[in-house]
């Protein structure tokens, strides 16, 4: 009757990530709860001897399959250090974002997601200016976000398109958007790291459809005009023939 806002399972150093989230991939498990993200923590200074030890496979794995990589431990490395162990990362794990950290401090809205909806994306946004304006006040990483929205039907596959081809420097995208495919629901899209999910809510009723997608990403990690593109380019032909098509499914 409470049911708890977020689960946070934090797995043992030799275990396999990938059987922890295939969990929550089984239709009966799907239909209460959404995995938000794989968070792995690699420690700079001592992920390069890690991959040669006897465990090194695992470690492997556990970077591969997460969708945002904590680089821990960054100050012990140094500037002329850090670049190699990043191009490790990314050669282990290509589309996972990365966050560097020390004493493992990040914003907790890019680990945990950004609260919950209000009206289209606002409540997103103003979390995002949140995490920017804190991180400009740590001194610690600083983020920008960018907002698109349009009140045209967008076409599914186009919207997955774009998605995918979203740039490693976008950490969280959330929306709602209005589909083509289902023009009386509205769907809710969230995307963190490689990860991104579509499902429908609830019917439009009396609101008016339209297409709310806040992103956030590094600072000037993305070209405004490049993404304002990408998403214009997913408007469909409002053509309703496609309506039974399933969209519940998480994609990675």
């Amino acid at each position: 009757p409470d049911p708890p806002e977020r689960l946070i399972i934090e797995t043992s150093g030799v275990s396999d990530p990938v059987q922890v989230a295939d969990t929550f991939f089984r239709p009966e498990i799907h239909r209460y709860l959404t995995m938000d993200n794989i968070l792995s923590v690699v420690d700079a200074e001592r992920f390069p001897a890690v991959l040669r030890e006897e465990a090194g496979d695992l470690a492997r794995l556990q970077v591969q399959v997460a969708d945002i990589v904590v680089l821990n431990k960054v100050d012990l490395v140094g500037a002329d250090g850090l670049d190699p162990v990043k191009k490790l990362v990314r050669e282990v794990s290509p589309r996972s974002r990365m966050l560097e950290a020390t004493y493992g401090r990040i914003p907790l809205e890019l680990a945990l997601g950004a609260g919950q909806w209000g009206p289209g994306a606002r409540a997103f946004e103003l979390s995002a200016k949140q995490t920017e304006e804190r991180g400009h006040h740590d001194h610690s990483e600083q983020f920008s976000t960018w907002h698109w929205t349009s009140d045209q039907p967008l076409s599914l596959p186009k919207l997955r398109a774009a998605l995918e081809a979203l740039p490693d420097t976008v950490y969280r995208a959330k929306g709602i958007v209005y589909l083509e495919e289902l023009p009386t629901y509205q769907i809710a899209m969230q995307m963190v790291g490689k990860r991104y999910d579509l499902s429908d809510t609830q019917p439009w009723g009396a609101a008016t459809p339209r297409s709310e997608i806040v992103l956030i990403a590094s600072r000037g990690g993305v070209d405004p005009e490049e993404l304002k593109r990408m998403f214009d380019g997913c408007v469909g032909t409002g053509d309703e023939s496609l309506s039974l098509i399933h969209i519940s499914e998480p994609t990675r």
